[in-house]
């Protein structure tokens, strides 16, 4: 216990170092889904048959429940990419706080922490967009919250690995093209994943997807598959903490020596 409220000292830390900016940082995650929904909801859903979307879905709520995960999915890694970088090498942070009792673990810890409560106060926005622009979103979409925040603590841990093994904000290029990207075009959140046919099962074990599915179901007011559950509740806690432990050897290495 003693480790993790060391870890909620750290991620604290950042929240008081946040506030000076948390206007624009949320007035931004509002508008940016607000724009997306325009874009493709408005504009391309029209163009799309709903046969092939699920009961009761016209495609900007198709679209706008699948933003949800995929928010969480961009802002926690953003932030454990570039801003955990700027922290380690700009400003020198993670050196003084682990020339105090607080060890590299327990800020890995604190990072993760903090960029999962952004990034699930970023997903909030966009179920108020949905309703503000007349969708109707069940109240059951509150219940996500806890899947959301797994979600983002699970990127903001794989985040921390990359950013442990770049010497430069230009390596986060490779990841954010070769892995974020893909995921979020074929994670099922522009398309039904049953577009894959066979691969379909495939395709919903990977993380974004499986996000995806739950907030989906949510929206609907329907219970997410058990699967999606399960996988939430012990796949997606099981790489953090490997993410975590890799993470900290790397930069045990760079840090400490």
């Amino acid at each position: 216990m003693k480790r993790l409220a060391r870890s909620w000292r750290v991620c604290l830390r950042h929240l008081y170092m946040w506030r000076q900016h948390a206007g624009a940082s949320l007035a931004g995650n509002v508008a940016e889904p607000l724009l997306y929904l325009l874009i493709l909801g408005f504009g391309m859903g029209e163009m799309m048959d709903r046969s092939a979307l699920p009961e009761g879905m016209n495609y900007r709520l198709f679209y706008g429940s699948g933003l949800i995960a995929s928010v969480a999915m961009m802002s926690a890694s953003f932030e454990n990419l570039f801003g955990a970088f700027t922290r380690m090498m700009g400003q020198r942070t993670y050196e003084a706080m682990i020339a105090t009792p607080i060890s590299l673990s327990e800020v890995l810890v604190g990072d993760a922490m903090y960029a999962a409560i952004k990034a699930s106060l970023a997903s909030l926005a966009v179920p108020v967009v949905l309703v503000v622009v007349g969708e109707p979103v069940s109240p059951m979409i509150l219940l996500g919250l806890p899947a959301t925040v797994i979600l983002a603590f699970f990127f903001g841990s794989a985040a921390l690995v990359v950013m442990a093994h770049s010497p430069d904000y230009g390596w986060f290029n490779y990841y954010i093209t070769l892995v974020l990207t893909p995921m979020f075009l074929f994670s099922g959140v522009f398309f039904p994943l049953e577009i894959f046919g066979p691969y379909a099962e495939a395709a919903r074990i990977v993380p974004l997807s499986i996000g995806v599915e739950i907030q989906r179901s949510l929206v609907l007011g329907q219970v997410p598959p058990m699967q999606s559950i399960i996988l939430t509740l012990t796949l997606l806690p099981g790489l953090s903490w490997l993410f975590l432990r890799l993470a900290r050897r790397k930069l045990q290495q760079r840090l400490i020596g």
